[in-house]
Parts: structure tokens; sequence; C-alpha cells
């Protein structure tokens, strides 16, 4: 299914291998962080901003499985960022552990860990 607003699909199908987490909150709206995030996120936003930024609309636009099918060229123009900087700050996500990438195609499909933030 593709959001209008942002030109992603989001995956349906849920990953094997995960159970899902339960949350007592039923809107969508929300994302429960992990204790460590605070700390994390600091040095992210000190070692790459763009890595922040990119992390940041992952997890506003992540269905509830913590996926986004993103192509490159649908981060460079939502977020107003050339190419290089998109893939630096990728590159550092994945370094750090924030995300894990599969390939859908020739996309890319992002897995946001849900051991930092899980949708409620």
């Amino acid at each position: 299914m593709e959001n209008e607003r942002t030109g992603c699909y989001y995956r349906t199908a849920r990953r094997t291998g995960r159970p899902k987490r339960k949350s007592p909150y039923k809107n969508s709206a929300f994302v429960n962080l992990s204790d460590e995030v605070p700390e994390k996120i600091r040095a992210l936003v000190k070692e790459n901003p763009n890595a922040y930024i990119i992390w940041n609309y992952f997890v506003v636009n992540m269905d509830e499985d913590n996926t986004i099918i993103c192509p490159m060229t649908a981060l460079e123009q939502a977020l107003s960022m050339s190419r290089s900087s998109v893939v630096r700050a990728i590159k550092t996500l994945k370094e750090r552990g924030f995300i894990s990438i599969d390939k859908c195609g020739p996309t890319n499909v992002y897995l946001i860990d849900d051991s930092i933030v899980q949708r409620s």
C-alpha cells in the first residue's frame, strides 16, 4: 500500500521470527521507545544529524511491523537531501544498529530495530 504523502510503501506481511508485542494503547500514532534510546539518539545527532532526520522519518512513517519500503528518490525529495547525504545517513543508521535493510526488487526495505522503537 502506498502512502500518498510520502511516496513510500508499507509492508503488509509480518516478518518471521519476531513475535508481535502487545501495547495497552490502541492508537497507532504512538511509538514506544526503550530506555536506552535517548543516549543513542544524542550520539547519533552529534555524529550525523541527517541520519537522525531519516531515522525519525522512518519511525513516523513505519507500519505496525516496524518496516518501510521507500525508494532513495522518495527520501531525497521528502527530506530535501542529496543522494550522497541519504546514502551516508543510511549507512550510519545501519552501522549503529538503528535499522537493518532487506531488498524488495530494486528497492530497499528498511526494518527499524524493534528493541529501540515499536509502533503501539
